[in-house]
C-alpha cells in the first residue's frame, strides 16, 4: 500500500503585500495608543483630588488663660469656683487653711530651734552643760534636749575613741619602758669584769630586746594612725551633720516665710474678671512642696485659636497662602463640628521644613469654645493634634508629592503601554496570509 504524504499550500498573495499590511495596523495601533496616552495626561491634568495628607499641627487659644497659682509651703483648705464661673477681680477663689497653718509655724519654730542648737554645739567641740529650759514650753523643750543628746552622742563617740587608744597603748608603752631598762643593764661596761664571754652575751641579748623593742615602736605607730583615723572620720560626720543642718535650717526658714505670708493673706483671689476654665483636681494634706498652677481664668475676648503645621519641603507642593483647610481634633471621645480656616502665612524653618500658619473662621471658633473643657487646649503647654486635610488639588501635584506614588504610576503607566502595543501587533497581523496550513490530500 503507497504512502500518503501531507502537501503544504501558501496563500498567492506576495510577500511584499504582507509587509505593507502589517505596518499599515503597526502604524495605526501606535496611533491610537498615543491618542489615548494623550487623552489620559489631559484628563490627569484636569482632574483634582482631596489632597489629605495628615499632617500634624499644633491647636493652641490666641491668648493663654490668666494662672492663679498655689504658692509653695501653703496649706489649701477649700477651692470655691469650678471650670464654668465667671468671676470677677478680687473675688476669693480658694481659701487657705489658718488653723493648720499656724500649728505648721509652730512646729517649724521647734525644728529650726533644735537644728540651731545641734549645729552650735558641734561646731563647739566640746560637750555642752545642762541647759536652762525653765519657762520653755514643752515643744521648745523637747527641741533642745534632743539636740543636746545628739550632739552629746557625737562628742561621746570621740572621747571613746581616745579612750580605746590609751587602753591599748598603755601596756605596750609599760613593756617597752621595761625593755628599755633591761637594755640598758646590759649594756652598761664595767672596767673591772675581765669576763669578756659574759659581756658578749649580754650585748646579743640586748641586740635581741632592741629588736622586741622596734616592733613594740611599730605597734605604737600603728595604733596611732587608727586613733587619728577614727577620729577623722567622727570630724567628717559632724561636718556632714552640720551641712545638712543648715540646709534643713534654710528650707524650714522659707517655709516659715511662706506660711506666714498665706497667714496674713488667707485667700486666693482672681487677679482678672473673666471665666474659670480649668481647676486643679489636688488632694492636699499638708504644706505645698511647689508652686502650683491651681486655677486657670480665661479673659473676656479670648475666643480666639490659631492652628499650625509643619511640612517638609519635599511636600510642600500644592500650599499656598490663601488656601483653604479643614483640620480634624484628634482624641476626642465626642464628635465635633467642622472646622475649617484658611493658611495666612508661612515660615520657613532652619530644619528644612515650612510652618504653615491657619486662621480659623468664626465658625469653627465658635465649636471650639463649644467644646469647653473637654477640648484641653487651656493652658501656656497645652496642646492637641490634629490633621490637616488640605484642599482639592490638580493630581498630578498630588502624585507628584509622593515618591512612592509616582513609582507606581509609572510602573502601571508602562505595563499599560505595552498591553496596548501588544494588542496592536496582534491586530495588525493576517492569519489567513502567515499561517501555513495543513491539508488532507484526499
Amino acid at each position: 500500500m503507497p504512502t500518503q504524504t501531507s502537501k503544504i499550500t501558501y496563500s498567492a498573495m506576495p510577500r511584499r503585500f504582507i509587509r505593507r499590511a502589517r505596518l499599515f495596523w503597526m502604524a495605526m495601533g501606535i496611533a491610537a495608543v498615543l491618542g489615548i496616552a494623550a487623552a489620559v495626561a489631559q484628563l490627569m491634568s484636569q482632574s483634582t483630588v482631596g489632597s489629605y495628607h495628615g499632617f500634624a499641627g499644633t491647636l493652641r487659644p490666641g491668648l493663654d488663660p490668666m494662672p492663679v497659682e498655689l504658692a509653695r509651703g501653703v496649706i489649701l483648705e477649700d477651692v470655691s469656683v469650678v471650670p464654668g464661673d465667671t468671676v470677677f477681680k478680687g473675688q476669693t477663689l480658694a481659701s487657705l487653711d489658718v488653723e493648720a497653718m499656724t500649728a505648721k509655724i509652730a512646729a517649724l519654730q521647734a525644728d529650726l530651734l533644735h537644728h540651731s542648737v545641734l549645729k552650735h554645739c558641734l561646731l563647739a567641740d566640746q560637750k555642752p552643760g545642762t541647759p536652762d529650759v525653765a519657762g520653755m514650753k514643752d515643744a521648745r523643750k523637747t527641741a533642745m534636749l534632743l539636740a543636746l543628746e545628739e550632739c552629746g552622742m557625737l562628742l561621746d563617740a570621740r572621747v571613746a575613741v581616745h579612750v580605746d587608744f590609751d587602753a591599748r597603748r598603755a601596756p605596750l608603752v609599760q613593756q617597752k619602758d621595761l625593755i628599755q631598762n633591761y637594755i640598758r643593764l646590759l649594756t652598761s661596761t664595767d672596767q673591772d669584769t675581765p669576763d669578756t664571754t659574759g659581756r658578749a652575751e649580754d650585748a646579743r641579748r640586748a641586740l635581741a630586746l632592741a629588736m622586741v623593742r622596734g616592733e613594740i615602736d611599730t605597734r605604737l605607730a600603728e595604733l596611732d594612725i587608727e586613733r587619728r583615723s577614727a577620729l577623722s572620720e567622727l570630724r567628717e560626720r559632724r561636718l556632714d551633720r552640720v551641712r545638712a543642718l543648715e540646709r534643713d535650717i534654710d528650707a524650714k526658714t522659707r517655709e516659715q516665710a511662706a506660711l506666714r505670708d498665706g497667714l496674713a493673706f488667707p485667700r486666693i483671689a482672681a487677679p482678672v474678671a473673666g471665666e474659670v476654665v480649668r481647676v486643679r483636681n489636688l488632694v492636699q494634706s499638708g504644706p505645698t512642696r511647689e508652686t502650683l498652677n491651681l486655677i486657670q481664668i480665661r479673659p473676656p475676648g479670648d475666643a480666639m485659636f490659631n492652628a499650625h503645621f509643619e511640612v517638609p519641603l519635599a511636600h510642600f507642593k500644592g500650599i499656598t497662602l490663601g488656601q483653604n483647610v479643614r483640620l480634624r481634633v484628634v482624641g476626642q471621645l465626642n464628635d465635633h463640628g467642622p472646622l475649617t480656616g484658611q493658611i495666612t502665612d508661612l515660615e520657613t524653618l532652619d530644619s528644612g521644613t515650612v510652618r504653615v500658619l491657619i486662621t480659623l473662621d468664626s465658625a469653627s471658633q465658635a465649636e471650639l469654645m463649644a467644646m469647653g473643657p473637654n477640648l484641653s487646649l487651656w493652658g501656656q503647654a497645652t496642646s492637641s493634634r490634629i490633621d490637616v486635610q488640605l484642599d482639592r488639588v490638580p493630581l498630578l501635584d498630588a502624585l507628584g508629592t509622593s515618591a512612592l506614588a509616582q513609582t507606581r504610576f509609572s510602573a502601571l503607566a508602562s505595563q499599560w503601554m505595552l498591553q496596548l502595543i501588544q494588542a496592536a501587533l496582534d491586530t495588525a497581523t493576517p492569519d489567513a496570509v502567515t499561517q501555513a496550513r495543513l491539508r488532507d490530500p484526499g
